[in-house]
């Protein structure tokens, strides 16, 4: 080739969803598909500190700093009661058919019929209660080490004795309970560094408490929830799954993605986590499928998230339910399609289901098209390039065609 004459180029293609960050949608298999999405739903108080989903019950209950609120969808709550909540918890009185309390300070909203509510003192010093065989068991307060239980007479039975009230401390190296959970007919405590539970069958006297073996890292209280039927939980940074006897690493393409963690819930398979998002420099909503290790993003910037037939997501002001049918959009990894020098982004090829709209972003600028029949022109000169494809139905592949400098 002679001094000065132009390069040589030829045409380049890449798989637009490698590395891409989902929002809505899964990416799964090389195809993208829709997923839930935030809808709003109405405003709604300020600082809420609580939330939870009874399933025995089939009841949503929230709290901020001064006040109850209970719903059966998660999205419409009628007001229970007004009085200073601190570590506040919720349990279901009277099993299947039962009611749920809401436990505040040293009081307690009870039900007593036609959608009312009581106060009644629950001055006993616990918190993070969970029912189990008509016992309350709950962690001291004062003794964050110390797994208390009531007795036979149910929550508000609290005298010690052989058969009635009493309590098992936690080894220290395990550190003060975060977190009780009801899972596979135990009361597991989640601590600070490992994991307890609690055979709580019989009388009192014949509860056992065990151990999970080993002690992993310092364990995130707010990151605790049940999902496919295994309790998850962060540790260190990393992605745990405990299944009743063992905790292992849980592997999913958003994992290191997560920053600071604001809450979890769970549902079925799915384990939800509001956490700041790296990538996206804000608060998002993980949806992590703990079965087949997917995940993606949904994009609302929730402080508490409660998980039943309604997936409902609380910001600072406003509820949201996580639906599908809703347009998504796929952040494709910045590329410069592993050539040097400028290029000419020709299109992005796909197959699909609806239309499809591309964005690229390169020197400052920014060109929108939208594809018709499996292609999407973009013919745009760079040399790196941003995308952002959005559509919202089935896509089955995405190829980026850039013309490039060749290296012949």
């Amino acid at each position: 080739m002679k001094r000065g004459a132009p390069p040589a180029t030829c045409r380049k293609r890449i798989n637009a969803l490698d590395g891409a960050v989902p929002i809505g949608c899964v990416i799964s298999g090389g195809a993208v598909r829709p997923a839930l999405s935030p809808v709003y739903k109405g405003s709604f108080i300020r600082n809420l500190i609580f939330g939870e989903y009874l399933p025995s019950v089939g009841e949503y209950a929230v709290a901020s700093p001064t006040t109850y609120l209970l719903s059966r969808n998660g999205v419409d709550f009628s007001f229970v009661s007004a009085f200073p909540v601190s570590d506040p918890f919720v349990f279901a009185e009277g099993g299947e058919k039962g009611k749920t309390v809401v436990v505040g300070e040293n009081k307690c909203a009870k039900p007593v019929g036609d959608g009312r509510y009581m106060l009644a003192d629950f001055d006993y010093g616990v918190k993070c209660g969970v029912i189990r065989h008509g016992r309350l068991f709950a962690v001291d307060k004062l003794n964050g080490f110390r797994l208390r239980w009531s007795g036979t007479g149910g929550a508000f039975d609290w005298t010690e004795s052989t058969e009635g009230a009493g309590f098992v401390d936690i080894e220290p190296k395990y550190g003060k309970i975060l977190k009780l959970v009801v899972y596979k007919q135990r009361v597991v405590a989640l601590c600070e560094f490992g994991v307890a539970y609690l055979n709580a069958y019989g009388i009192a006297e014949n509860f056992k408490l065990s151990y999970m073996d080993g002690v992993i890292g310092k364990i995130d209280g707010k990151s605790i929830a049940v999902a496919g039927n295994k309790i998850v939980f962060r540790a260190d940074g990393k992605f745990y799954a405990y299944d009743g006897i063992k905790a292992e690493k849980l592997e999913f393409p958003l994992s290191a993605d997560a920053g600071e963690t604001a809450y979890a819930a769970g549902k079925s398979e799915n384990y939800y986590l509001a956490a700041d998002s790296k990538f996206l420099n804000r608060r998002v909503v993980y949806v992590i499928d703990v079965e087949n290790l997917t995940s993606y993003i949904a994009d609302v910037a929730a402080t508490v998230v409660c998980a039943g037939d309604t997936v409902a997501c609380y910001t600072g002001e406003s509820v949201y339910a996580l639906e599908y049918g809703g347009e998504y959009s796929v952040i494709c990894r910045k590329t410069a399609f592993g050539a040097r020098g400028r290029k000419f982004f020709e299109c992005v090829e796909y197959e699909g289901d609806g239309e499809v709209r591309v964005e690229v972003k390169t020197g400052g600028k920014s060109r929108i098209s939208a594809g018709v029949a499996g292609y999407c022109p973009v013919n745009c000169g760079g040399r790196e390039f941003e995308m952002i494809v959005r559509s919202s139905g089935e896509i089955r592949r995405l190829t980026a065609v850039a013309e490039v400098q060749s290296d012949v």
